[in-house]
């Protein structure tokens, strides 16, 4: 059955009842919204010391739930003892990481890259500039090292913070979870579940890939004979949770290490494409494959996403923005009011795929049928068909539609053209097909209730009826692509 409403508004663009007042309340509460950003971002830019380690837990503990549940489970052991084990291991990893950072920065040596006078990498041969640009290239990337440095450095002195912050909160979900579920009485638990099923595989993806990435840009760093591999591994790493621009400082940030070491255009060009080329692949194939639609977020959104948390969080709230945007989009969608501001923070999808066909009959008239529904089309007339299932043909689609609807046979043919409705949720695509009957003698008869006549009607009809308005929106632009000389189709092989 071919679905073309728009949510109960019209495809024509005529107002429904009740409009202006929701436009003025949507107009009302995203006002109000503005202002509750505004106020909320000054508040969490205040209480960034505790709000920091506090957000990074709440992800964490979302992250780590089913660790301590396999553990559990599997041990049977309380849920404090089981969260004690996860914090002990936590604070493991972190201790492991500290030592890496620190043996990491030795290899680096006595090179203090904050300071010019101790920091003056020899200008290479191949460098085609002239020596001042090259110094205001030197002086430009000096700073990267010792400030993403800092950044890992400030993650590893807040662990302790954020473990316990974690502990708590990985305590306090076993005790919601024995409660029972109340929110479920006004659908709470269904948002909650979204929210938290969207973030947990955010995090284990992101964790995963980048993971992967960290690893690979090391060993390869390594290979390629660059001082303090395993460093630039671990902070590419944790760029990688900052969409785009950190997996582009991440392949930029041995260029310092390397001016200084008055490395060779070819291990330049080795350190670069190399870990260039394993973000590509991993980063832009192999977790969006991932990933999916689990985030459905616009670039422009996560673009204003980084500048606003990073500006209130500095690298902490670039890493969480993408998470918290999500979040608050999940939300928003779950209320009426917010509900179209939440579409347009989203990307628009692919669009469903609708066929149709055009029968003709070995007289030249053409099969048309009335809708009963949605609303919006009502009255109005088509070309019967329906939506493509997943790895369904439209020949096969076609043949299906027919019988369910109008419990008649159709022989597909030849594609005619398609039209294609940008509004709504989700864009929708109408692509039009010639058949012809495979009985003349069959009567086609209205059998699901989707439409209550049907009608054979000549081209030149079928255009005075365009004309008038009694035709399906996006069934109109198909008229014109019906062959002037109506002729069999010839049948699908």
């Amino acid at each position: 059955m071919r679905d073309d409403s728009v949510n109960g508004d019209s495809v024509n663009g005529n107002t429904v009842k009740g409009e202006p007042l929701m436009t003025e309340r949507r107009v009302q509460t995203i006002c109000l919204l503005l202002l509750a950003t505004i106020a909320t971002g000054a508040a969490l830019q205040a209480l960034s010391e505790v709000m920091i380690p506090f957000a990074l837990a709440v992800f964490f503990s979302i992250a780590l739930a089913p660790v301590v549940d396999f553990l559990g489970a599997k041990t049977r052991l309380s849920r404090p003892v089981s969260v004690g084990i996860t914090m002990l291991l936590g604070a493991l990893m972190l201790a492991i990481l500290a030592a890496v950072v620190a043996q990491s920065l030795d290899q680096v040596g006595s090179v203090n890259f904050s300071d010019p006078e101790t920091w003056k990498p020899v200008r290479p041969g191949w460098f085609p500039g002239p020596d001042s640009t090259w110094e205001t290239l030197t002086e430009g990337v000096q700073a990267l090292i010792p400030k993403f440095v800092g950044v890992l450095g400030s993650f590893l002195s807040q662990g302790i913070t954020v473990l316990i912050f974690l502990m708590f909160l990985l305590v306090e979900q076993g005790r919601t979870r024995g409660r029972g579920s109340p929110a479920s009485l006004n659908g709470t638990a269904t948002v909650s579940g979204t929210v938290e099923s969207r973030v947990k595989k955010y995090i284990s993806v992101k964790v995963l890939t980048s993971a992967v990435t960290g690893t690979l840009v090391g060993l390869a760093l390594w290979a390629i004979g660059v001082p303090a591999a395993v460093l630039f591994g671990l902070l590419t790493f944790l760029l990688n949770f900052i969409p785009t621009i950190g997996s582009v400082i991440a392949v930029l940030l041995p260029i310092p290490v390397l001016m200084s070491n008055d490395a060779s255009l070819v291990t330049m060009a080795l350190a670069l494409g190399i870990p260039g080329a394993i973000q590509f692949v991993v980063g832009q194939i192999w977790e969006n494959k991932l990933l999916g639609d689990a985030f459905d977020l616009r670039a422009s959104v996560v673009l204003l996403a980084l500048v606003f948390w990073g500006k209130i969080w500095g690298i902490v709230g670039m890493l969480l923005a993408t998470p918290i945007m999500a979040v608050l989009k999940t939300l928003m969608e779950g209320w009426e009011v917010t509900r179209p501001l939440a579409k347009m923070m989203g990307q628009a999808g692919p669009p469903i795929e609708v066929c149709a066909a055009v029968v003709i009959s070995r007289d030249g008239k053409i099969l048309i049928a009335r809708r009963t529904r949605p609303a919006d089309v009502a009255g109005k007339w088509e070309f019967p068909g329906g939506k493509l299932e997943e790895n369904e043909s439209a020949a096969v689609c076609l043949v299906r539609e027919f019988q369910e609807e109008l419990g008649y046979a159709i022989v597909v043919g030849e594609r005619l053209g398609s039209s294609m409705r940008e509004g709504g949720e989700v864009p929708l695509r109408l692509t039009a097909f010639a058949a012809r009957p495979a009985d003349e003698s069959a009567v086609a008869v209205p059998r699901d209730g989707t439409h209550d006549e049907v009608r054979w009607v000549s081209r030149d009809e079928l255009g005075s009826m365009a004309e008038r308005g009694e035709l399906a929106p996006l069934d109109v632009p198909l008229v014109a692509t019906i062959p002037s000389e109506a002729s069999l189709p010839v049948p699908s092989v």
